[in-house]
């Protein structure tokens, strides 16, 4: 995807902060992207927003100069990172992990009660079979897994960007209990696997 004009100024000076960069938060097209800058000790986190034929709607940034002019080197890198080769959250939908965990979700639930935790693995027991087991190689990875499942929060309104692409009618379905199947997906921690899955992928770094 071609870089907009407020952007293309900061493409060079973006480098360093896409190599710097953390981590990845998205919902279909909203994305939040951790930036670190190595000039200033300290973490910036772009905002983008594209419709679902891939028009980039909204952008901000939390750091000084996007405050001013609307657009910074951290926009570029965010800009940079969800759009090559093509939209992130478009790869998402088509890879193999939405397909696994949307899948998992749908025959069996969405909520963290359905695994049980054996050491330091957790599983997905079907009639004594286990279909499902994470198992963490790292304290990171334990951590992640732990925050996910065992110290998971409630997401709402309030707090989440998965609310910010939902029409009013979807908002009133969530409201009333009725939210669709993609939608109870996004909430759970199945679809948070998934992209922590996904985006181990696409970075190329073991899994």
């Amino acid at each position: 995807m071609q870089v907009p004009p407020p952007l293309s100024q900061y493409v060079d000076g973006s480098k360093e902060a896409l190599d710097a960069n953390r981590e990845v938060q998205f919902s279909e097209g909203t994305y939040l992207i951790e930036c670190f800058d190595r000039e200033t000790d300290v973490s910036y986190w772009p905002f983008l927003r594209f419709d679902d034929g891939g028009k980039l709607l909204d952008l901000f940034c939390s750091c000084h100069s996007s405050e001013s002019s609307g657009a910074c080197p951290h926009l570029a890198a965010a800009f940079l990172r969800v759009t090559q080769p093509t939209l992130l959250h478009v790869r998402y939908k088509r890879s193999f992990w939405y397909a696994l965990f949307f899948s998992l979700a749908r025959s069996f639930g969405y909520h963290t009660n359905l695994l049980t935790k054996e050491g330091d693995s957790y599983q997905l027991l079907h009639q004594s079979v286990c279909l499902f087991s994470a198992t963490p190689t790292s304290g990171l990875g334990e951590a992640y897994l732990r925050s996910l499942i065992e110290e998971r929060v409630q997401e709402t309104e309030d707090t989440s960007i998965k609310f910010s692409n939902l029409s009013l009618e979807e908002i009133e379905n969530y409201r009333e209990g009725r939210a669709s199947p993609e939608f109870r997906f996004e909430l759970s921690f199945w679809s948070d696997l998934a992209k922590w899955c996904f985006l181990a992928q696409d970075a190329q770094a073991s899994y």
